[in-house]
């Protein structure tokens, strides 16, 4: 799996995203040169918020309003896709 980065390091890195993912039941038409599919594999509620972790091939954190995850009706196994720009993501 190739993420689009602004940052080109050799070797192993981790990446992490700083800024917004943008999650969608249906596939994501966007500027965002990052995009893939993916099934939830945990839901945790936070609060004023809820803590999705998405499995596209790599593990991805996202966090959304409870409203939107009600109104996306998403659940354990239901499959996103997820998209973000390569100016969000960090090389470490």
């Amino acid at each position: 799996m190739a993420i689009e980065a602004t940052i080109r390091r050799e070797g192993k890195v981790t990446l992490f995203v700083r800024q917004d993912i943008i999650l969608s039941r249906e596939g994501i038409r966007s500027s965002a040169r990052n995009g893939f599919r993916g099934r939830v594999v945990g839901i945790s509620d936070l609060g004023y918020t809820t803590k999705l972790t998405v499995d596209a091939g790599r593990g991805f954190v996202a966090h959304i309003t409870k409203r939107s995850l009600q109104k996306m009706q998403l659940n354990n196994g239901s499959e996103v896709s997820l998209a973000f720009k390569a100016t969000s993501v960090q090389v470490v």
